[in-house]
């Protein structure tokens, strides 16, 4: 059985923004009774891990929050929540599964903004393997940007889609995986509510606080065409910036020359 209790994760220094603020509030509107665990950067020293310090320390706090959601519930049990997700009813039919994961899109990424299990929870675990003796910071300096929803699909290969939470079983061979109308009925992309149902517990509002403009559009793309043709299309943004950068520089030379 899964525990009444609800992870979430905020690293920065800023303060929640009202959006944020907005989905707390109905977590806790809707499930008073349940416990609520923030992780924030007084944590990270408990981990002991390479990836979430790599992360941390370049200011990329999804990327850490990647691990430590899956951190939290393989230890504790309970549901890992973002902070942009906003809750319309209570979670309590879901927690006689051993786990609960739902797809996030079409093209079968599970949401990694919401999902639970119990305590040690082999499915979890698998996930959570994903970062052992993985680094951030590769060597090459560059970062690993490889989205969680694609981790999550890759980890739990040859998962079968059902209907209903109700048909999740602790002894079957493979992981099921729940609808998108569960937890991710709003579309990333036009922003409506397109799968919005009477399944539906929450909604991910894919705020992306945490991400810059570029990171963002590199999520996004990433989600919808795949992670190679993001890294891409990030590297040819990058030379073209670079080159541009150049351009400008020279141009600002040779004008201050004529001066």
């Amino acid at each position: 059985m899964i525990p009444k209790i609800i992870h979430y994760c905020w690293l920065g220094d800023s303060e929640f923004p009202e959006l944020v603020k907005k989905c707390i509030q109905s977590w806790k509107k809707k499930m008073p009774d349940w416990e609520f665990i923030l992780w924030d950067k007084n944590c990270l020293k408990d981990l002991n891990s390479d990836w979430v310090n790599e992360a941390y320390s370049t200011k990329k706090y999804a990327f850490a929050a990647d691990y430590i959601r899956l951190y939290a519930v393989n230890k504790f049990g309970g549901f890992y929540l973002d902070s942009d997700v906003e809750v319309l009813k209570n979670f309590a039919p879901l927690l006689d599964s051993p786990y609960i994961f739902a797809l996030e899109n079409e093209i079968g990424d599970i949401e990694a903004a919401t999902f639970g299990s119990e305590p040690n929870n082999p499915y979890v675990q698998k996930c959570l393997s994903y970062y052992e003796g993985r680094h951030f910071i590769k060597k090459d300096n560059t970062y690993d940007t490889f989205p969680l929803p694609k981790i999550l699909k890759a980890q739990l290969k040859g998962a079968e889609y059902i209907n209903s939470y109700t048909e999740i079983k602790a002894d079957h061979i493979n992981p099921q995986i729940l609808p998108i109308d569960y937890f991710s009925p709003k579309d990333s992309g036009s922003g409506k509510l397109t799968n919005l149902t009477k399944n539906t517990f929450s909604i991910h509002h894919f705020n992306g606080s945490w991400f810059s403009f570029q990171e963002r559009t590199f999520r996004f793309i990433s989600r919808w065409f795949g992670f190679r043709f993001a890294k891409m299309i990030s590297n040819t943004y990058k030379k073209c910036f670079s080159y541009a950068s150049v351009l400008f520089s020279i141009g600002i030379h040779s004008f201050s020359s004529d001066m």
